[in-house]
């Protein structure tokens, strides 16, 4: 199953995801996977880094073309480092025996087919759970592109509400 936490920008997906991760380890759960933590300077998001969830490691991700910061892959307004793309993708990898696996985030990048757009087959097919942060307003271009997946929704203007709800669902294997 998948957990689909879907918010507008900046409206606390990664943070919503990152509580449920919490929360799950100190359950006792094995997690794996990547969160992409925003990154602010002057009160505005300038980039984001890439977080393995199971090891802690993290790295550059993407920046805002505003920056002048150099990367391999442009996407709308934010340039994103290989390095970060390849780590991301052998994160999810390695976090496919899990009982939990965390994607922040499916975006319009891999519904293009970029970033991590290879590896989410092999994610879908799994058993266990996936936790993943989307942006609302492509959802339904995420179920055009992958009509079989089974998903849940999320509002992450629910918060609390939202957390328990998926961590009941994961807990319930659903």
């Amino acid at each position: 199953m998948i957990h689909l936490v879907l918010g507008d920008v900046g409206s606390g997906k990664t943070t919503l995801c990152a509580r449920v991760l919490e929360e799950l380890e100190c359950k006792g759960f094995s997690c794996g996977g990547v969160l992409c933590p925003s990154v602010f300077r002057n009160g505005r998001k300038v980039g984001s880094v890439i977080v393995d969830v199971a090891s802690k490691e993290e790295r550059d991700f993407s920046f805002h073309k505003s920056t002048g910061r150099q990367g391999s892959t442009e996407f709308c307004e934010w340039v994103f480092t290989q390095e970060g793309i390849e780590f991301g993708i052998y994160a999810l990898r390695r976090g496919l025996s899990s009982d939990v696996l965390f994607v922040d985030e499916i975006g319009p990048m891999e519904l293009s087919g970029m970033g991590f757009a290879g590896v989410l087959p092999e994610l879908f097919r799994r058993d266990g759970s996936v936790v993943a942060a989307m942006k609302r307003h492509i959802k339904d271009r995420f179920h055009t592109a992958y009509p079989d997946v089974k998903t849940r929704e999320y509002d992450v203007a629910c918060g609390e509400e939202a957390m328990k709800s998926i961590l009941a669902g994961i807990h319930d294997g659903i």
